[in-house]
Order: structure tokens, then C-alpha cells, then sequence
């Protein structure tokens, strides 16, 4: 098994492979970003079963230092950072029995960064003190509950000393080891939580200056709120529910506003839940966005500099980390997985080699390594250059309801017709296209969506990657609604409202990437959605055919960026539609009934 660590508002922890899925949802959405693509991984040597990773500066220079625990060889690696990203070492340092997270902070006013390593097995925390070039002591242990699996950082009881709150898995509860001088710390306070907590992150979720927690408990699929008092005390707990067996609980500030959120990681439900912070210490409904499989670990980033935090989920199961890109109200986009070794329990972010992309650090329990991926810089993840698609669009028919019966005619077999559904009946409630022949080919109609990938700017402001062209002619109103021109001779008055379009479309070279045969690039996404668009309709002026409806338009897929070059992409969608803009022709409101579909009919 594996944990983890809270030492800045987030917590950490992993857990072992177990032989069980849940059903989960992946979401697709549109979002504007702007890099998300890494080089790597690199990978480093430490020692055995390493379980956690975190990051700090241990020798007092700019680059980023990493301290690896090492579960089955009872140590922690300190590897030293250097220019372009590079390490020394390892430099092995003893802790406890049985280590799985450590955390990092000054506990005794020298300016030298010390690490608290939790051990499972020997019940306790290892403090190292830290000294010259990143040299640390041997460890003094303090005790606390059964099994502790992580921990967090903070400084409880306002003394400016930092405290410890250790998560113990044994004995359902967080022990608080008030800190005091000269890097010691006072005995155990222990405060109960639900069943079997794996990880601990800090937050000041109710604004009182006091600093809470928030506990994952594995047994009891919830998180613990406990709020922070005068001289390190703590009341609750208050319990919020999420997804199945969750091991890992970050925080951030996910919508934007002045609460603390919360991201769970759930290991049986391949996903995280989100959590928004309200008044009070107060958490909305958990919303869940997909993963990798087994997801172990989180750490909260910014990928692709739009200002809205992203997330990186480390995949026990798949060997892979997941990039979940944030956007507006706490939502993400993705995921976007990119491999990085066998068995990776823990993932923590830093800029190790100096220039504007935030970098990832992740461990591999299985290989004995700390895999580096470094951020690119406009590294878009990019889909090849894929053929412009037109999606031919036909009205959507009411199914025939006669036993056995098939809209007709033509004639059926043996040279007889069947009319008991014809003509075939259009289904909005709104709209006709046109008067349809026998074949439900509408006269003087067409009607069609085309997507093709195009190069937008290399940034913001002009990320469009996506062009977008609809248009559909002799459209008619039916009775009911208010947006319609003239009538004309054929049946119905000119539609002048607005019609919209229904689609889930991606864009991937995935059949031809490596994993298929094919190149040696990793397989590429993109995914948007045509949902929002509004097409606006105009009279034509004839007697003889009904409005045109028409927009051509750009969108910012998840990814922008397209290339070129190389192998080509293909498209993938589900059923698109157009609807209509219901009694009051206002695509943006409700009811809207589907009017086109793509497709051919089939008599």
C-alpha cells in the first residue's frame, strides 16, 4: 500500500491495486486552453517501493529538490535539482518502518527545510532536520495512532511553530503533534474520523483564520470536515459523501470565488469528485469527472496558463497520468493521459527546468524510479490534419407506428405500395423543411454541418482550432410560432428565429499512433461540442421556397493547435441534430424539439 502528504492545502496519498471497477461518466466539453503537452518522461533511481514525492528546496539554491520515500527500503531519496532539470543524486537518508509519505517545512526557524515521514508499520513520525547543501540528521520519531498513511502541515495553535496532522488508517482518527522549538514536537491529540482515512488536506474552509481538515476515508466513501479552534483543537466531524474507496484529497480554488474547494481522488470509481466550498465550511454535491484507472494521487497545477487550475491524477492501474484541464464553475475537460511507468503512486508539480511550463514529478512503485515530465511551452497536444467532414442533414421523421409498416410509398415488394405512413411526419413540434417527396427528400431543400480543422494563433487571444459551417434552406413554420415572416406559396410562412446544434465530436489520429502500428507519436485528442450555437434564419423573399438558415463560426476545442503535417486524423460523432427554437424561435430556451438529423432515409 501507499500514501501521502498534505504540506501546502493538499493532501496525498496512494493506494495498492485491487481487482474491482465502478461505472463512471467521461465528460466532453469545450474549453479554451492554451499548453498542454510534456516531454519525457525522464526517469531517475531511488529507492525500493517508492511511495510518495515531494518538493522543496533543500540546499537553499532556485532549482527544485525532490525527497522520495521508499516504502520496502525504510529511507527516503533526496535528490538535489540542478539547471535543465537535471538531479544528483540520491542521497539516502534512514527513516521509520514501513515509510509512505513525508512532508516538508522549517520546524526549526534556521531556514533549512526538515521532512516528517510517516511509518505505518512502526506508528510514528521520523523527523530528519535539515542542514548544509541539503543534508539532513538522523531521524527523532514521535508517536501517534495505528497506522498512520499520511500527513499535513500547518500551524495549528498560531504560535508560529508548524504542527503536524497524521492521518491514522488503524485507528479511524488524526493525531495533532503541536510543534515546539528546536524542530520537537508535543505528544498526540487524536480526533475521530470515518473509517479507514487515507489522507488529510488543510484548508481555512470557514474564514475564522483557523486552519480545518479534511480527511478521505477509504471504508466510508466520505470525507471528514474537522473545524479548527483556539490552541490547535478541532470539532466535527461533519461528512460529506463522494464516489467509492477515496485515498487521496487535495484542495484549490476551483470556481473562483473565496471558499476553498476540495478534489477527492476514488480509487473503485476511476474518477475524482469535486467538491465546492461554501459558507461555513459548508460543501456542495460532489461532482465527478473520469480518469485514469486506480486512480492513486492528485496535485493541483496550471498546464495551460489560463488562470484556472488544472489537475494531474496519477493512474495505478493504467501506468499513466491524467490531465484534467479546469475551466469555468469548477468544471474540467479531458482527461488527457500521457504515459509514465509501471506501478505510479504519487505525482507532485514544480518548475524544474526554470521557464514558463509547470513540470510533474511522479513515482513508480513497481520500477523503482521518479519519472520527470517537463511542461512544453505552445506543446499543444495535436491531432494530425484531418479531411474537411459535411454531415448531410435530413428531417427527422416520426417513426411509423402500423404493425410491420414502413414509411412509403415507394412500392414495396411484389410490386404493391403501403401508404399507412405516408407522408412520413416531421418531428418538430415547430418546423417543417420543405414538402417531402416519397423518399422524404424535401423539395428545394438542403441542409448540412461541416467541421474542418483549421491553425489558429499559437495563444491567446485566438486559440480556434475548429471551423464550423452550417446551412439549411426552406424552412417553414408550423402553427405556434411567433417568430415567422410572410407565408409563401408552399406550405408554412419563412422561419426567422433560430435553430441549434446537438453533436459530441472528436477529433483523434489514435488509429494510426503508436499503440495502433502505426508512428512513434502518442495517439492525439480533441473533443467539442456544437451545443450553444445559435444559427440565425432570414426569409428569402420568394413565393417558392421558405428561410435560409446559415453560420459559419470557430470554436476553441480542448486542445488547440492543429497541424498540418504528418498523418492524417479522423473524425468520430454520435448523432448530430439541429434543433428547433420552439414557440418563441429563441434557440436558447426550452422546449426545443429535434427538427434535423444526419443521415439518409430510408423509405
Amino acid at each position: 500500500m501507499s500514501r501521502g502528504v498534505d504540506t501546502h492545502g493538499s493532501g496525498f496519498h496512494a493506494g495498492g491495486r485491487v481487482a474491482l471497477a465502478c461505472v463512471l461518466v467521461a465528460l466532453w466539453a469545450p474549453a479554451a486552453a492554451h499548453a498542454l503537452n510534456f516531454t519525457g518522461p525522464t526517469n531517475i533511481g531511488v529507492g525500493s517501493a517508492p511511495q510518495n514525492v515531494v518538493t522543496g528546496s533543500f540546499n537553499g539554491d532556485a532549482d527544485p529538490d525532490l525527497a522520495v520515500v521508499n516504502q520496502a527500503s525504510n529511507n527516503v531519496s533526496v535528490l538535489l535539482g540542478a539547471s535543465g532539470a537535471t538531479f544528483s543524486g540520491p542521497v539516502n537518508h534512514l527513516a521509520g518502518t514501513t515509510p509512505l509519505a513525508a512532508g516538508t517545512a522549517d520546524f526549526n526557524g534556521d531556514s533549512d527545510p526538515e521532512l516528517a515521514v510517516v511509518n505505518e508499520a512502526s506508528n510514528d513520525v521520523s523527523v530528519l532536520v535539515g542542514g548544509a547543501g541539503g543534508s539532513f540528521s538522523a531521524p527523532t520519531s514521535f508517536a501517534v495512532g495505528s497506522t498512520p498513511q499520511s500527513l499535513g502541515i500547518a500551524d495549528f495553535n498560531g504560535d508560529l511553530d508548524p504542527d503536524l496532522a497524521v492521518v491514522n488508517e488503524g485507528s479511524s482518527n488524526v493525531s495533532i503533534l503541536l510543534g515546539g522549538a528546536g524542530a520537537t514536537f508535543g505528544g498526540a491529540t487524536n480526533f475521530s474520523v470515518g473509517g479507514l482515512p487515507r489522507a488529510v488536506a488543510i484548508a481555512d474552509f470557514n474564514g475564522d483564520s483557523d486552519p480545518d481538515l479534511a480527511v478521505a476515508n477509504e471504508a466510508t466513501n466520505n470525507v471528514s470536515i474537522l473545524v479548527g479552534g483556539a490552541g490547535g483543537s478541532f470539532t466535527g466531524p461533519t461528512n460529506v459523501a463522494v464516489c467509492s474507496a477515496p485515498t487521496w484529497i487535495a484542495t484549490g480554488q476551483f470556481n473562483g470565488d473565496s471558499d476553498p474547494d476540495l478534489v477527492v481522488v476514488n480509487e473503485l470509481c476511476h474518477n475524482v469528485s469535486i467538491l465546492l466550498g461554501g459558507a461555513g465550511s459548508s460543501f456542495g454535491t460532489a461532482t465527478n469527472f473520469a480518469t485514469g484507472n486506480l486512480p492513486d494521487a492528485v496535485a493541483v497545477g496550471e498546464f495551460n496558463a489560463d488562470s484556472d487550475p488544472d489537475l494531474v491524477v496519477a493512474n495505478q492501474g493504467s501506468d499513466n497520468v491524467s490531465i484534467l484541464v479546469g475551466a469555468t464553475g469548477g468544471t474540467f475537460a479531458g482527461p488527457f493521459d500521457f504515459a509514465i511507468g509501471d506501478g505510479p503512486t504519487s505525482v507532485a508539480t514544480a518548475n524544474f527546468d526554470a521557464d514558463a511550463d509547470q513540470d510533474i514529478a511522479v513515482t513508480n512503485e513497481l520500477v523503482n524510479n521518479v519519472a520527470i515530465l517537463l511542461g512544453v511551452a505552445d506543446g499543444y497536444v495535436r491531432p494530425k490534419s484531418a479531411s474537411p467532414l459535411r454531415l448531410a442533414l435530413v428531417p427527422a421523421f416520426a417513426a411509423c407506428t402500423a404493425p410491420n409498416r414502413v414509411h412509403g410509398p415507394p412500392a414495396l415488394g411484389g410490386g404493391s405500395s403501403d401508404a399507412s405512413c405516408a407522408p412520413p411526419a416531421q418531428t418538430s413540434s415547430f418546423l417543417t423543411i420543405g414538402a417531402p417527396d416519397a423518399n422524404g427528400a424535401p423539395l428545394n431543400s438542403t441542409g448540412s454541418i461541416r467541421v474542418s480543422a483549421i491553425v489558429g494563433a499559437a495563444g491567446p487571444p485566438d486559440d480556434s482550432d475548429i471551423a464550423v459551417t452550417i446551412g439549411v434552406t426552406d424552412v417553414r413554420c408550423k402553427a405556434g410560432v411567433s417568430t415567422c415572416g410572410a407565408a409563401n406559396d408552399q406550405s408554412g410562412a419563412d422561419y426567422t428565429g433560430e435553430l441549434t446544434p446537438g453533436a459530441g465530436i472528436r477529433l483523434t489520429d489514435a488509429f494510426n499512433a503508436v499503440a495502433a502500428g502505426g508512428g512513434t507519436d502518442r495517439a492525439t485528442v480533441q473533443d467539442f461540442s456544437l451545443g450553444g450555437i445559435q444559427v440565425p434564419c432570414t426569409g428569402t423573399g420568394s413565393t417558392a421556397i421558405g428561410s435560409s438558415c446559415a453560420l459559419s463560426t470557430t470554436l476553441d476545442a480542448v486542445s488547440p493547435g492543429t497541424v498540418l503535417d504528418g498523418r492524417r486524423a479522423m473524425w468520430q460523432f454520435g448523432q448530430v441534430e439541429l434543433l428547433d427554437g420552439g414557440p418563441d424561435g429563441e434557440a436558447s430556451t426550452t422546449p426545443n424539439s429535434r427538427f434535423l438529423v444526419q443521415g439518409v432515409f430510408v423509405p
